[in-house]
């Protein structure tokens, strides 16, 4: 039973690093927001959002070589 759990613990962990060398293959970096944009509680997300924007309009939208993507979610 060892053997087995051992053996499915190294197949999990080679295709999670198959998987991680595609995305860091990838020239963009996206990064998700899931705020409230809609309803009593749409302010909030929408200063979050301003804010995440003019920090990459300060700082830059490229980190180490590769663009930073912002992905809104509702």
């Amino acid at each position: 039973m060892k053997d087995m759990l051992c053996w499915a613990r190294c197949a999990l962990t080679a295709i999670l690093l198959l998987g991680a060398g595609a995305a860091l293959a990838q020239g963009t970096v996206k990064i998700g927001v899931v705020a409230e944009f809609s309803g009593p509680f749409a302010d909030y997300g929408a200063q979050i959002v301003g804010g995440m924007k003019a920090y990459l309009k300060l700082n830059g939208e490229v980190y180490a070589g590769k663009k930073i993507e912002i992905v809104i979610r509702d």
